[in-house]
């Protein structure tokens, strides 16, 4: 039978990076894999210290320390970009890049990708790119900066694979990929994984180190028992040690011969394995089987996994949480009746508390309560749940009636919580069993008892003595309405005027006669078919009947059909236009002019005669108005002997002592 040829699968990946985007597509393959190597590792060196080992050969063939501390490999082949020859076309990547393929085996692979400087990648060595994994090649495509020396590399180094002539550019600096010492800028080259792996390491406190000699100044290089991967260390309170030589307070917590321990001064909250390493002599642990812990005073809610590690008298109350030290009395951690002096454990799963039941304190359900009234408590701190006594307006939980002695646990108003109601007409209530007088009235977030009469709350007209519920705009509870002037309306049919003024601003209404000076928001709520809206964007105003001296905002609102308006007030006053009457200006005069004073806030139609109003002297035929210094005046005839306040009051234009010369 013929075999079917291996099926290429492809997947794509997106890498970003700044400022662009590096695309990568390979065939996907089991046996996908970076090549690796290793060589032999070094002797085994003199045990110098119980903390550093021995050390022997360089860091790239490795070394060994005490007995049972592995030797350190060698370090692996460094992985080259440099080795994948890459090229590119330089150009800056305006559009996405094209493939490169490589006929790898057993699955064809493809790449594609820009490098931030030299562009769009355009050739790759396949038979290194095959080998290796593709988040490798991708990874050196967005980053290729080769180089023949450290020269190349602008203050970092040029990390080559042993024996070759080319590398690629790393900074060099602590936590930079290296293979021995030349390749860091400072500190050493060291191991810092299992497999040899190398990275520079600045020599700090605390940072990776092999040897006593790649930690700088006074630092030692502490060790585990069964590992060369160790940290610099000065001995100080929480440094690192493998035992208490290491510390200069001769106290080593949780350190094993795999993982390094805290140098520890034994006070609160430090490390601790044993009561021993603590001042107080509690060292807390949160269960039995854990290894480290912390020193506590062992005192109420410290930390436990058994009674010793708590001051006398107390016990060790464990919990799906671990364990806490308790006094057994109410309000204490327990695990079970036998926890408690008095009372019980209320559990609800997870944790316990100590209970007698009585209101205020800790309970986990309605049997854990004197009154059988478990409610949730939201205080920041405290138990989650308290023991109530049911009354009126205390808390109840969602729906619970169980939590209220009356048996009415109904939602707030607000719809943000729970409280007992006593069912009495105006009380909420959340279902029809809730009220003991009246029926409840009740919306989308609960209601109220009501008995029908005016003024009380409604879902319907049939809960309304008269018939009518009005709501207002997007409400789901009304108020019933009797119809009388004033009176909450939705419509005209719930008023017994027939008249309800709605305003779509606010979303309610309320019943009007329709006589002059009546609310209204339109002409159909006035029985004179004239409603002067408001000036100011409401829509709410007063009937009017249109007659002279009437309040208007618009010319419609006048049987006269002029009313003047001064802009900025809310009314202006329907006029005849005839002499003496009120304007604003000229077209609110049939008879003469307008003189309109702003002082007064007031104008009159004048015909400009002797003794008519006027502001201004081009308002008079005789050219003299007369105001006496305020904004108004009379028009005079300015002869000799009439009062004057200046000269254009004056014929002769001569004025003293307030009077025309």
């Amino acid at each position: 039978m013929s075999q079917r040829p291996a099926r290429a699968f492809w997947r794509t990946i997106v890498v970003a990076f700044t400022p662009v985007l590096v695309l990568g597509a390979v065939a996907c393959s089991s046996t996908d894999s970076p090549s690796t190597s290793s060589d032999d590792g070094g002797e085994a060196g003199a045990d110098t210290s119980p903390s550093t080992g021995g050390s022997g050969g360089t860091s790239a063939q490795g070394n060994a320390g005490n007995a049972g501390r592995p030797a350190i490999p060698a370090a692996p082949p460094v992985e080259s970009c440099a080795a994948l020859a890459l090229e590119f076309d330089g150009q800056s990547c305006t559009t996405a890049c094209a493939p490169v393929r490589c006929s790898c085996d057993p699955f064809p692979a493809s790449y594609a990708g820009c490098n931030a400087e030299p562009g769009c990648l355009t050739r790759v060595d396949c038979s290194v790119a095959c080998e290796r994994d593709l988040g490798a090649v991708v990874q050196c495509i967005s980053a290729y900066a080769p180089c023949e020396s450290d020269a190349d590399c602008g203050g970092g180094r040029c990390l080559q694979p042993a024996g070759g002539t080319t590398g690629d550019c790393v900074t060099g600096a602590d936590g930079s990929a290296c293979r021995e010492d030349p390749d860091c800028v400072t500190g050493s080259c060291v191991a810092t994984a299992s497999d040899g792996t190398r990275r520079c390491s600045s020599g700090k406190l605390d940072a990776v180190c092999n040897r006593a000699n790649e930690c700088t100044g006074a630092l030692t290089c502490v060790l585990p028992a069964s590992s060369f991967i160790g940290r610099c260390s000065d001995g100080a309170v929480g440094s690192a040690c493998s035992s208490a030589r290491d510390c200069t307070g001769g106290l080593c917590a949780g350190a094993s011969a795999a993982d390094l321990g805290e140098c520890s001064d034994g006070s609160s909250g430090s490390a601790c394995r044993g009561n021993a390493d603590c001042e107080s002599g509690f060292c807390g642990k949160s269960y039995a089987e854990a290894s480290d812990g912390e020193c506590t005073d062992g005192q109420r809610g410290s930390t436990c996994s058994d009674a010793t590690q708590c001051a006398s008298g107390l016990a060790c109350a464990m919990t799906d949480f671990g364990g806490e030290c308790s006094a057994g009395v109410t309000g204490d951690p327990c695990a079970s009746d036998s926890d408690c002096k008095a009372g019980s454990c209320a559990r609800d799963g997870i944790s316990g508390l100590c209970t007698q039941g009585m209101v205020d304190q800790p309970c986990a359900e309605n049997a854990d309560c004197l009154d059988r009234h478990c409610v949730d408590h939201f205080a920041a701190d405290g138990p989650r749940k308290t023991c109530s006594d049911g009354a009126v307006g205390t808390p109840c939980d969602d729906r619970d009636d169980e939590d209220c002695a009356g048996g009415r646990c109904a939602e707030d108003s607000a719809g943000a919580g729970w409280t007992c109601s006593g069912g009495e007409l105006g009380d909420r209530c959340s279902s029809p069993t809730h009220c003991d007088a009246g029926t409840c009235a009740l919306g989308k977030n609960g209601g109220y008892c009501t008995d029908g009469a005016a003024q009380s709350f409604c879902a319907s007209d049939d809960q309304c003595t008269s018939r009518h519920c009005a709501f207002e705009t997007n409400a789901d509870l009304g108020v019933c309405t009797d119809g009388a002037d004033g009176s909450l309306c939705s419509d005209d049919a719930q008023c017994t005027s027939g008249h309800c003024a709605f305003s779509k601003e606010s979303g309610s209404g309320s019943c009007t006669t329709g006589d002059a000076g009546a609310k209204c928001t339109e002409d159909a709520d006035c029985n004179s078919m004239r409603c002067a809206i408001e000036d100011g964007g409401s829509d709410s105003g007063r009937c009017t009947d249109g007659a002279v001296d009437s309040p208007c905002t618009v010319d419609a609102n006048c049987e006269s059909m002029l009313c003047a308006f001064v802009p900025g007030n809310s009314y202006g006053r329907c006029t005849d236009g005839m002499l003496k009457s009120n304007c604003y200006d000229a077209p609110d005069c049939v008879e003469g002019t307008c003189a309109y004073s702003v002082g007064l806030g007031r104008g009159e139609c004048t015909d400009g005669e002797l003794g008519s109003f006027c502001v201004t002297p081009m308002q008079c035929s005789s050219a003299h108005c007369y105001t006496g210094g305020n904004s108004a005046g009379k028009c005079s005839t300015g002869a000799a002997g009439q009062p004057c306040a200046r000269a254009e009051d004056c014929e002769s234009q001569t004025c003293a002592s307030y009077q025309c010369q």
